[in-house]
């Protein structure tokens, strides 16, 4: 059956809540590996689902902007299709600053190269890469049964954990296989769906690049798509400065304290995916009406996304040593910069979805940059690092974005969508 707008149209809280056994199930999978694990374990199976889900959002996040702006059915099955393309110039420049970090990292961390672990490193991020570009096309269309499989996945996840438990075979090496073979398998699933579904898709498409010429799309990937891959190496930052710059344990108990209010940022995913194919007025050729959609579709969830980071950081701040043992127990100024730095990256990266200039990108960019390079310098000096350095240089870096941006549009009246 040919891919078709067969689902509800649902509201964007049913959208929500749609996913919360998915996050539920997920929760209590986290919560079994970590109690099980330690902090130790913990950031290690933490450290490689981040840099495999980092680069999966990367190279997925500018095709999703792209079908955004599209609204011909036959367009966006055409772009998806294409889009799986596994030997990209950018898709291989992804995998190999993948496993550039990976290799640099492991020294560091005292763990050595390990080379199947490497490999599952690739494949996980190859898995995620082709589900995430498929289940966002359904999506498009409205097949809202990609919420059941999305649970179903979870599940058979935490199944599988639950019986490594009861063999008392459960290690971060394990943790890693099982989201390897499942993602896999829901890769391979996915595949055989959109195979099934659209005409335009065959299976050669993931090795055989196909011209999209006859689609005008390539100027709005480069005009668009950047400042998408900046919010996702954003949003990944100080998770990937405390991999580098903690040790295994420290870094164990700053990823669950993350998890706490790092659900909330499905908030504004899930407003932007609201906007419907048949609502979407603008043409590809406008990017200030792409903006005005976004703003549109997001503003509404930034007051409560701010209320609920903060409600999470606190919960996380006492649940974390109850829920996941004795070794995660965080300090109250780590949990209020950690939720702190949150809430002001949200704020810049809203105001940043909200405006058109390179100049506010650029200097995002290099205020981040230059968080970087003091990091190295204090670790040089004092040889330890913390996750509360990291947060509250975080906090400042926004702060300091922010007030740039309000002394310039005070002083000189400079539009926020120039």
């Amino acid at each position: 059956m040919e891919l078709q707008e067969s689902g509800p149209k649902i509201t964007f809280l049913l959208r929500i809540l749609y996913q919360l056994p998915t996050i539920l199930v997920s929760t209590l999978t986290i919560i079994a590996i970590s109690r099980n694990l330690g902090p130790s374990g913990r950031g290690e199976v933490s450290q490689i689902l981040l840099i495999s889900v980092l680069a999966s959002n990367v190279l997925c996040i500018p095709i999703f902007l792209a079908i955004m702006n599209l609204r011909d059915s036959t367009q966006i099955k055409t772009y998806i299709s294409h889009s799986l393309f596994l030997f990209s110039p950018r898709n291989i420049l992804v995998v190999i600053l993948l496993n550039a970090y990976y290799f640099a990292i492991s020294p560091i961390n005292d763990r050595g190269i390990n080379v199947p672990m490497a490999v599952c490193v690739n494949a996980l991020a190859l898995f995620y890469f082709i589900s995430a570009q498929i289940r966002d096309l359904f999506l498009r269309f409205h097949i809202n049964k990609i919420y059941g499989l999305d649970f179903l996945v979870h599940l058979i996840i935490s199944v599988s954990v639950l019986v490594l438990l009861l063999f008392q075979d459960l290690n971060a090496k394990r943790v890693i296989e099982i989201f390897t073979v499942v993602y896999g398998l829901l890769s391979v699933q996915l595949l055989f769906q959109l195979n099934s579904r659209v005409i335009e898709f065959r299976v050669m498409n993931l090795f055989k690049k196909q011209s999209l010429d006859d689609f005008n799309l390539k100027r709005i990937d480069k005009e668009y798509s950047r400042s998408g891959v900046l919010f996702q190496v954003a949003l990944s930052k100080d998770l990937l400065l405390g991999s580098i710059f903690l040790s295994k344990s420290d870094f164990g108990l700053m990823s669950a304290l993350t998890s706490f209010w790092v659900i909330v940022r499905f908030l504004r995913p899930s407003a932007v995916i609201q906007t419907k194919i048949s609502e979407v007025k603008a043409t590809t050729s406008g990017l200030t009406n792409r903006i005005s959609v976004i703003r549109k579709s997001s503003n509404s969830t930034v007051y409560l996304q701010t209320a609920a980071i903060a409600v999470m950081g606190f919960l996380g701040y006492e649940l974390t040593p109850i829920l996941m043992g004795k070794g995660f127990r965080p300090g109250v100024i780590m949990a209020v910069s950690g939720f702190a730095a949150e809430i002001l990256l949200m704020n810049s990266l809203f105001n940043l979805s909200t405006t058109t200039s390179k100049l506010s990108q650029n200097l995002f960019t290099f205020l981040c940059l230059f968080q970087v390079i003091i990091l190295f310098l204090l670790k040089m000096s004092f040889g330890s690092i913390s996750a509360t350095t990291i947060w509250t240089l975080s906090c400042a870096t926004y702060i300091l974005f922010r007030a740039e941006e309000l002394i310039r549009r005070k002083l000189w009246n400079y539009p926020k969508t120039h």
